[in-house]
């Protein structure tokens, strides 16, 4: 634990917690000294497991997988309260120690992975709260086990990564500075994630394959960044007003302020990295693998990405029978291509204006029950090409989106937006009834009662007023939508393949038969709602107000 007469600001709660301490206290506090790799104590109704190996960064080794189980079940079964799992030092794990793996490789192929499941059973199986104190970065297996934490505490600084491409969710309970329990004080620094010095001077050489000029604003960070990384803050006189270009780099470098060094480091790394990779893809040939036998959507595959474009501009993308057969031929033809992840998107300035509702107009009435049999069957299966998609699946949404292609979106793995973007489900208004599984993933994904305001009267939602109620992912103001989302896929399609797919099986399987059955069931009320006369009555109401317009 770091001393907190480092921390200035904490110099009254250091002497305050100095002085609650009494002697009959500090004997009273059990503590666990068998273990190798943590300090497992008991005091006042709380039992406390460190991971202690802070010179690894607490990774974790095999010797530590054994003791974090074995602490959990003595844990389980003594007298405290809660359990606490904190890290010692600047991190909470730095994830699995890839080292002693490797050294234990074939010991641990021979487990057949067993020891994983054991391990993970035991935060499942824990009976009493458990709490995560996440003193700092926070990577691989330390992070997806929060999940299975009953709160989860971090400092504000902190950074969670997985090095996979996860959708985000609420992992963190609540962000805090500090955490005070009776027995103690735990001051937070949240060490950010710092890139090697190695991986510094790699990136300063490959400025020099910049093909193009970044321009000065870039020049100047890039330049502020290198100097707070190798010399810190700004210590230098500020130069005369009329020093133009001394003046521009000294401000540029003062304007980061207290930033560490190794924070500079990564931030200079990770900018230079883009610039490099924005450079590459322009010198590289930029004609995409165009497939023809499409006159709804484009299909193309470059880069590793299939994007699927709805291509009915004029028509705000309204989805007809012959686009609902597209777009599922050619999720087929991308499930089996050699792309890594599949993007959806619109042309012009619409993403999709939901279905076509032209096509119920010219049915006759006595071929109505027939044909919207057959449209029910057309949709239940449009949906299940989403729900069974082997890959990663991204909606790129670029303005609004009605009825389905809104609700479809909790089947995709992502979901970027432009801030212009406004997501409509207005079925109650048409006499229908939801679809593509929204019924069950939207009360799911935001409350009930959030759900109903838009699967039953029919509110409108902004990007903003999506992505806070986990509908979108991301939003992004609209002039640098197109450039900052697709340098972030090119990154994606840069992943393994094969984990991306195995990756996203694990996350959707358990959920398949339930979101099939779901799906069905929507389908069929579909079908009895276009054959009422609620439905009818709204659609000629419709197009009445279309027609005034």
């Amino acid at each position: 634990m770091k001393s907190l007469e480092k921390y200035p600001e904490d110099k009254d709660l250091l002497q305050r917690h100095r002085s609650s301490v009494t002697q009959e206290e500090v004997a009273s506090t059990s503590s666990k000294c068998k273990y190798e790799t943590l300090q497992v104590s008991t005091k006042d109704n709380i039992t406390k497991i460190v991971l202690n190996r802070p010179m690894k960064k607490n990774a974790i080794n095999l010797v530590m997988y054994r003791e974090i189980k074995q602490a959990l079940e003595e844990a389980a079964k003594d007298d405290s309260v809660i359990t606490v799992v904190t890290g010692s030092g600047d991190y909470y794990s730095s994830g699995n120690d890839l080292n002693n793996f490797t050294e234990n490789l074939e010991q641990i192929i021979k487990n057949n992975g067993e020891w994983i499941k054991n391990f993970v059973n035991h935060f499942i199986d824990f009976p009493k709260p458990l709490v995560a104190v996440v003193n700092g970065p926070a990577l691989g297996i330390s992070v997806t086990l929060l999940g299975l934490f009953d709160i989860v505490y971090a400092t504000n600084r902190n950074r969670f990564l997985t090095k996979q491409l996860t959708r985000c969710f609420p992992l963190i309970t609540r962000t805090v500075q500090a955490v005070s329990f009776p027995f103690v004080q735990l001051h937070m620094t949240g060490a950010t994630m710092s890139v090697s010095q190695e991986d510094f001077e790699k990136a300063s050489a490959q400025l020099k394959l910049l093909k193009t000029d970044p321009g000065n604003e870039v020049k100047l960070k890039i330049y502020a960044l290198f100097k707070q990384a190798t010399e810190g803050p700004c210590s230098s006189a500020k130069p005369g007003m009329l020093d133009f270009v001394k003046k521009a780099k000294w401000d540029a470098w003062n304007s980061l302020g207290s930033l560490s060094k190794g924070d500079a480091r990564q931030k200079y790394v990770e900018l230079v990295s883009s610039l490099v990779s924005e450079s590459s893809s322009q010198v590289k040939d930029t004609t995409a693998e165009r497939k023809g036998g499409y006159e709804t959507i484009e299909l193309t595959t470059k880069d590793n990405i299939t994007k699927i474009m709805l291509n009915r501009p004029e028509k705000k993308n309204a989805i007809n029978e012959q686009m609902y057969k597209e777009i599922m031929q050619a999720l087929e033809e991308a499930a089996k291509d050699d792309s890594v992840i599949t993007v959806i998107t619109g042309s012009g300035d619409y993403y999709c204006s939901g279905n076509d509702l032209a096509g119920f107009i010219n049915i006759k009435p006595s071929e109505m029950e027939k044909m919207t049999k057959y449209g029910g069957s057309l949709l239940e299966d449009f949906v299940n090409h989403f729900i069974d998609f082997p890959k990663p699946l991204i909606a790129v949404v670029n303005g609004p989106a009605v009825g389905v292609s809104a609700t479809i979106l909790g089947l995709f793995d992502i979901v970027y937006a432009t801030d212009r973007a406004t997501f409509h489900t207005p079925f109650s208004e048409l006499g229908q009834s939801p679809e593509g599984c929204s019924s069950y993933l939207f009360p799911k994904m935001m409350g009930l009662g959030k759900a109903n305001e838009m699967l039953l009267f029919n509110k409108k939602l902004t990007a903003w007023e999506a992505c806070a109620r986990g509908l979108v992912t991301e939003v992004f103001p609209d002039q640098t939508f197109q450039k900052e989302v697709w340098r972030r896929l090119k990154t994606f399609a840069s992943y393994p393949r094969n984990s991306l797919a195995l990756s996203k099986q694990l996350i959707r399987n358990t959920e398949k038969e339930k979101l099939h059955a779901v799906n069905s069931q929507e389908s069929k009320l579909l079908c009895e709602r276009w054959q009422s006369d609620e439905f009818m009555n709204a659609i000629v109401s419709f197009f009445q107000k279309k027609a005034k317009l």
